[in-house]
């Protein structure tokens, strides 16, 4: 009696006395074993008009797909901006924890060679061929493909390139890592009263932008200021706010500076137009945190 491919493929798929998933090949079905097969146990073709067709297979639906996509848009709308959010925190904080330790190297590496930092001549008066040559001499030998971008303050042309331009007779360079740093040496200037007063604590007043040319350009975000002090030769934050708690630097507090009230703090927003310092206090409070920009840091 013949015996349907279908019927038979069932027999001879699987012995069940033998482990599971294992066949056995050399049994002989019988005619009791292939009538107690159940016909809807095979996948039969079905009939249609001018043949047969294949047998029906499950899928999604045009209309489920789209709702699965749908959804998927809306959780990625959602979470995409807080991890980008955070993936550039990451970057802005590595980034200047690795320039802070390159430039506290190149400062060890010219005392080594130059003496105390205290001792450096910084010249007398203010240009920028003081600058460049006190520069030349102490700090850029030690800090190895730096480029030069250009002079002054707020020069669009330097912060096109570089991203930074912050001081009258300073200068601006692109560092090897890809960060850019304004520089101002102090020095005893009788035609500048204001700046020759720091100049018996401060060596170097310097900003740097962890993301050169790029956007914000912003304290505190991608800005960040430095001091070379004379004393022990250490690079801080302005004086001022080390005796600041994380609690003054984010809701703000007044500090004195030369006979001067400033108010201080690292804060999203300035209070008023008089508010200058409001995101000056930020540097201070990432080193505070060990170089981590935390959830509270208003970013």
């Amino acid at each position: 009696e013949s015996i349907s491919t279908c019927k038979l493929s069932k027999i001879l798929l699987c012995h069940p006395e033998l482990v599971s998933g294992s066949c056995h090949r050399n049994i002989i079905p019988t005619k009791e074993k292939i009538n107690n097969i159940p016909s809807a146990s095979c996948t039969a073709k079905r009939k249609v008009r001018g043949g047969y067709a294949p047998p029906r297979k499950a899928a999604f639906t045009l209309a489920e797909v789209l709702i699965t996509l749908g959804i998927i848009g809306v959780v990625a709308a959602m979470t995409l901006p807080t991890l980008i959010a955070n993936y550039e925190k990451k970057v802005v904080a590595t980034r200047a924890k690795q320039t802070y330790s390159l430039l506290t190297q190149a400062i060890k590496l010219s005392e080594a060679q130059n003496g105390e930092a205290k001792y450096w001549d910084v010249g007398t008066g203010y240009s920028f061929d003081n600058t460049e040559a006190f520069l030349k001499r102490y700090l850029l030998p030690y800090l190895k493909g730096a480029k030069f971008c250009g002079n002054g303050k707020n020069n669009e042309e330097v912060i096109k390139k570089c991203g930074v331009s912050s001081f009258d007779f300073g200068q601006t360079y692109m560092l090897s890592n890809g960060v850019a740093i304004s520089l101002f040496p102090f020095s005893v200037d009788p035609a500048r009263p204001e700046l020759s007063q720091d100049a018996n604590s401060i060596l170097i007043n310097m900003v740097i932008d962890v993301n050169g040319a790029k956007q914000p350009n912003t304290f505190g975000n991608d800005q960040f200021q430095f001091y070379l002090y004379k004393k022990d030769s250490k690079l801080l934050p302005i004086e001022q706010v080390l005796d600041l708690t994380r609690e003054d630097i984010l809701n703000g507090k007044e500090i004195d500076i030369h006979g001067t009230s400033y108010y201080v703090a690292c804060k999203k927003s300035k209070s008023d137009d008089e508010d200058i310092f409001y995101r000056h206090g930020c540097t201070y409070l990432l080193m505070m945190d060990n170089w981590e920009i935390k959830d509270d840091y208003p970013w």
